[in-house]
């Protein structure tokens, strides 16, 4: 009996000692392999039972009972704490779903714009549920910024409120070069947002960009709803979040995050008093910033960050912050870029503008014969109101590969008067390439080699401008020089971007305009910085170089033009007029890189020894 009881004895040692192995063994694997995202804390699988419990007592109080149902990629979600899947935009990032899970995810399946648009519609219609209006409270005259319309997006797709009602003491203000107009947007697209001009005696400001915390502890005990940050994205929100008295992720210090009560709270209560009194129920939600966010293996609900962002920042960003701002933004958290197709390549055909009737100057005419012998095209394609006129024109027009296109100048874009020439070319530019595709040059350029098959397979190609920039821009797009497909996407948004059209601003239409439209179509447009160099005053500034925006670099200073035979396809000289390129005297009386270009140019049209003889008033005929 004795030797039993021993027996039993150790066996309950052995069995504590294998209980306490596994206990620190998983201890440790979890250690090391960090919480995942898609993990529940213990707290989570708690809450998340209390709420089908009170779910399913509600549908036995109303006679139904909930059935039970197995889920695949294709139905209805439950709540995102809970299911392998959260409905979501096409392609759109499921932010509980493992990165290996989404990288295979099929962006043909259709999703939902409103990320709760996947929910049955008994989840949504709920009389316990917080008021869904949401604030915004703007203070001081400044400009609504892309991170602005970021915070503003990731609300409406997530709460998809009944109103979002934007405060202000002063409203936003557009710049003078027009680039910051996502509030304007905004108001254009959602007919729930609602403006609410801050009273004085309202005291919803505590200064310039501060939103006054006691008013918005008063605006939410009034009336309820959700208060968001300006500089705060919500990243997910569970639906059963609206039925709790109060969920939290604001910090009352720096103003970052987000505050949703019921109405009567918080009161008189304070932040820390409200989520832990006992006879609420509550959540406190982190609210970190976007650096935080990429680092954490478990992914907050809630982000915030500075201004200093635009969308080229997120184009090739391959992180989660980037992946969840191009979700918000682009509605799928793939890197948008645009893909070459060779079944149907751009046109070799090259179109130019000529207005006016006046004279072809030298550059113009190296210009049409760097597109024959040079870029080799099949046909050049001068359209305007009249042929040219002058001595060069008299050399060149009888090419079998030169054809003049008889157009009547427009009067009108969707109404607005166009006055301006160089605006009629931006409208025609445009124009050529829906209806015909091809190369579109303006008359200062010299192609100085073809165009290879790989960069002919793009729907639409351009390169960044360097002498036309003004902040907030951070790019401007310069077709001087476009390559196109025929009836190509960017170059219908393009026409369509005309409704705004400005005859009055020289870049808006021709520059400005392109930019913002690759900004939210990045996938419809190639910039290549080797399609062109832009030379102004005879300084040439390739955009692929470093800090090409700085005009006190240029190809004299600093050998950014190793070798212009194949660094570039075209080279195009704005203004004004290089002198070795005035004229063919002022060429052969030159030797800078300019001149061996154009010299190059007329030794592959064999008129080289032309113009040399003419040079030295021999007769030639």
């Amino acid at each position: 009996m004795t030797s039993l009881r021993r027996f039993t004895s150790l066996s309950y040692i052995n069995v504590l000692l294998v209980l306490i192995f596994l206990v620190l063994y998983s201890t440790i694997t979890f250690y090391i392999a960090g919480l995942q995202q898609n993990c529940l804390s213990a707290k989570e699988i708690a809450e998340h039972i209390r709420d089908m419990q009170k779910e399913e007592e509600r549908h036995s109080q109303d006679g139904h009972r909930p059935q039970l149902k197995i889920s695949d990629n294709k139905s209805e979600p439950n709540d995102d704490r809970g299911s392998k899947k959260l409905t979501a935009p096409p392609g759109q990032i499921d932010f509980v779903k493992a990165e290996t899970e989404l990288l295979h995810q099929s962006s043909e399946e259709p999703q939902p714009f409103y990320v709760f648009d996947g929910k049955p519609q008994s989840m949504l219609l709920n009389s316990s549920y917080t008021l869904n209006t949401v604030y915004y409270i703007w203070c001081g005259s400044r400009w609504f910024e892309f991170p602005h319309y970021l915070s503003v997006m990731s609300v409406i797709r997530l709460l998809r409120p009944d109103n979002l009602i934007f405060m202000y003491d002063k409203l936003p203000v557009v710049d003078s070069w027009t680039y910051n107009t996502w509030f304007g947007e905004l108001r254009e697209k959602y007919p729930f947002l609602q403006l609410h001009p801050l009273a004085e005696n309202e005291n919803g400001c505590d200064g310039f960009a501060k939103p006054s915390m006691p008013f918005i502890y008063r605006l939410l005990t009034r009336t309820g709803g959700m208060y968001v940050n300006e500089l705060t994205i919500i990243s997910k929100f569970p639906i059963n979040y609206r039925t709790k008295d109060a969920v939290s992720a604001l910090d009352s210090d720096t103003g970052f995050g987000y505050l949703m009560t019921k109405p009567g709270l918080p009161g008189v209560r304070s932040l820390d008093q409200l989520l832990t009194d006992p006879k609420l129920t509550t959540q406190a939600v982190q609210c970190i910033h976007k650096d935080k966010f990429v680092a954490a293996n478990r992914k907050s609900g809630c982000v915030y960050m500075s201004t200093s962002l635009f969308p080229k920042d997120i184009w090739e960003l391959d992180d989660s912050f980037g992946r969840l701002v191009r979700t918000i933004f682009y509605g799928t958290p793939k890197i948008l870029r645009p893909i070459p197709t060779y079944d149907d390549l751009i046109p070799n055909i090259a179109h130019i503008v000529w207005l006016g009737r006046g004279e072809m100057d030298f550059l113009f005419y190296l210009c049409v014969l760097s597109l024959i012998h040079m870029a080799k095209v099949e046909a050049v394609y001068i359209h305007g109101d009249g042929p040219p006129s002058g001595m060069y024109w008299q050399l060149i027009k009888n090419h079998e590969k030169v054809h003049l296109i008889y157009r009547e100048p427009p009067a009108t874009i969707y109404g607005t008067n166009v006055k301006v020439l160089s605006h009629i070319t931006d409208i025609w530019r445009v124009d050529f390439m829906i209806k015909y595709g091809g190369i579109y040059v303006d008359t200062d350029t010299i192609f100085v080699r073809p165009l290879e098959r790989e960069t002919r397979g793009y729907d639409a190609i351009g390169s960044y401008d360097w002498t036309y920039w003004n902040h907030p821009f951070p790019d401007t797009i310069n077709f001087g020089v476009a390559l196109g497909k025929r009836n190509a996407k960017y170059w219908h948004k393009f026409q369509e971007s005309m409704k705004w059209f400005m005859d009055e601003d020289w870049s808006w239409n021709g520059l400005r305009q392109p930019y913002r439209i690759q900004e939210r179509h990045p996938d419809l447009v190639l910039v290549d910085p080797h399609l062109q160099i832009i030379c102004f005053r005879s300084l040439c500034h390739p955009t692929w170089w470093p800090n090409y925006h700085n005009e006190s670099i240029h190809h004299l200073n600093s050998n950014s033009i190793k070798n212009w035979r194949n660094d570039t396809y075209a080279f195009h000289w704005t203004l004004p007029t290089p002198y070795e390129l005035l004229n063919h005297s002022t060429l052969l009386s030159s030797h800078s890189m300019f001149s061996e270009i154009a010299v190059t140019v007329l030794q592959e049209a064999n008129m080289l020894d032309y113009f040399k003889n003419l040079h030295k008033g021999q007769t030639v005929h």
